[in-house]
């Protein structure tokens, strides 16, 4: 490799623990924030098997449809982490907004362009995974709620990247905290079984918390990068 020895490479590692140490600091409460939103997932899972086996099937089809097109959102917001913590690292908050208010846009535009072309096509989709009736009836309804679902968690997904670009990343973890534990789970349950919507209930339940994880995280983008802003300019004015 050219140049290895001025990069370093095979080099002892000097100073490691305190980089260790650091990468600690950034895992540990990314870790929580996805812990926290897949377990909130599977318990709502858990809800849709007490529902009985129709039900579950219709739920776990729904879900797969859902999660192949959120990839698209996960590109999109580890794109945009990447792209906000770029300009973070050179102390560019207008770059920082920039970036991660783009990246934001453009999922959002991007998932309300998929809606009429997932709802259109939902009988079909859902033919692709069952033949049975009870099971393609829930199914074909809960995608019906599912696109608007896609909206708010690929927003909430590509704002998050944002926040951890600018690791900000326990304000993340209590946003999705009081999301998905305190709105999303109990929407989930109260809906589903004391409103007897079933799983049209759980996926109304998901898309209250994620609504409200949504909201939350683009605020707190919106504050920080203004503070910045407005930081960055007292400075030059100062100076």
């Amino acid at each position: 490799m050219p140049g290895r020895r001025h990069y370093g490479v095979g080099a002892p590692l000097a100073g490691h623990w305190s980089i260790q140490l650091r990468l600690l600091q950034l895992g540990w409460p990314m870790a929580l924030s996805f812990g926290l939103e897949h377990a909130a997932f599977g318990v709502a899972s858990v809800f849709a098997g007490w529902l009985g086996a129709a039900p579950l099937a219709a739920y776990q089809i729904v879900l797969n449809v859902m999660s192949v097109i959120y990839m698209l959102a996960i590109g999109l917001a580890v794109a945009t982490g990447v792209r906000v913590g770029n300009a973070a690292g050179r102390g560019d908050p207008v770059g920082m907004a920039r970036a991660g208010w783009v990246g934001i846009g453009l999922v959002a535009l991007l998932m309300l362009g998929l809606m009429p072309l997932l709802h259109g096509l939902r009988n079909w989709l859902v033919a692709g995974y069952t033949s049975e009736p009870a099971v393609a009836a829930l199914a074909v309804a809960g995608l019906a709620v599912a696109v608007w679902l896609l909206l708010v968690d690929a927003s909430q997904g590509v704002a998050t990247g944002a926040l951890r670009g600018m690791a900000d990343l326990w304000a993340v973890a209590a946003i999705q905290l009081a999301s998905f534990w305190g709105i999303a789970i109990p929407a989930c349950y109260l809906l589903a079984f004391n409103a007897n919507y079933g799983i049209l209930g759980l996926l109304f339940g998901l898309f209250l918390g994620l609504a409200a994880a949504c909201i939350l995280l683009v605020w707190r983008f919106w504050h920080l990068t203004g503070r910045q802003r407005a930081a960055e300019q007292l400075c030059g004015r100062g100076g």
